[in-house]
C-alpha cells in the first residue's frame, strides 16, 4: 500500500510540474507570437499538426491561432 501511495504521489507531482511547465512555455510562446508575425505563422503551423480536441482547435482559431 505504501508503494502504491508513493507512486500516486509521484504521479501527482509530475502532473503539477508538467502543468507549470506548459503554462510557462505557453505564455512565452504566445507573447513572442504577438510580437513577431513570422513566429506566429510558425506557431500556427505547429499547432495545425498537433493532436488536439476539437473544442481546443475552435478556441485557438477564435484567438487567431
Amino acid at each position: 500500500a505504501a508503494i502504491a501511495a508513493e507512486k500516486v504521489r509521484q504521479q501527482k507531482k509530475k502532473e503539477g510540474e508538467d502543468a507549470r511547465l506548459f503554462s510557462i512555455v505557453g505564455e512565452a510562446l504566445v507573447k513572442n507570437a504577438k510580437q513577431s508575425p513570422d513566429f506566429q505563422l510558425m506557431l500556427k503551423q505547429v499547432l495545425q499538426s498537433a493532436v488536439m480536441r476539437e473544442t481546443d482547435c475552435i478556441f485557438l482559431a477564435g484567438k487567431g491561432f
